[in-house]
């Protein structure tokens, strides 16, 4: 009888009730580096397919500062979502009070505490990435 009990308290304590909220977690922490790290890749594709590939033709250099542009907007809007996620699942958890399952709530709300953090931070290279799209020419002849 006592190592039932003792099978009972070894169980682990976190079960996902929400489904939703687990992704919507997942999405907050994760979206700013995801974000931060396309508009590179996608800026870094986009100059060197339009600019230094020599079996395309030169395009004018605004039509690649265009895409550029769309490219940093997508990522900050991307970014912006998952910081309003963040802080919607961080209100939404730090309002329940008294709950059965409090290990989980806590892990809740450090997921949803690191996802804005990570999310400003991110939003500061995006914004610096922005800037330096815009102040440098991207196709140097």
């Amino acid at each position: 009888m006592r190592t039932s009990a003792m099978t009972d308290a070894s169980a682990p304590s976190f079960v996902p009730r929400d489904r939703g909220n687990v992704a919507a977690l997942i999405f907050g922490v994760v979206g700013g580096p995801f974000f931060w790290i396309a508009q590179i890749a996608a800026g870094y594709a986009v100059a060197d397919i339009l600019c230094y590939r020599r079996e395309y033709p030169a395009f004018a250099p605004a039509a690649v500062r265009l895409d550029v542009i769309v490219i940093d907007a997508v990522a900050l809007a991307g970014l912006l979502a998952a910081l309003v996620v963040s802080l919607v699942s961080w209100q939404r958890l730090s309002h329940r009070k008294g709950s059965s399952n409090e290990s989980m709530e806590s892990r809740s709300q450090f997921m949803a505490i690191w996802g804005i953090i990570s999310s400003i931070w991110f939003l500061g290279a995006i914004i610096f990435n922005c800037i330096g799209n815009l102040a440098v020419p991207i196709c140097l002849r």
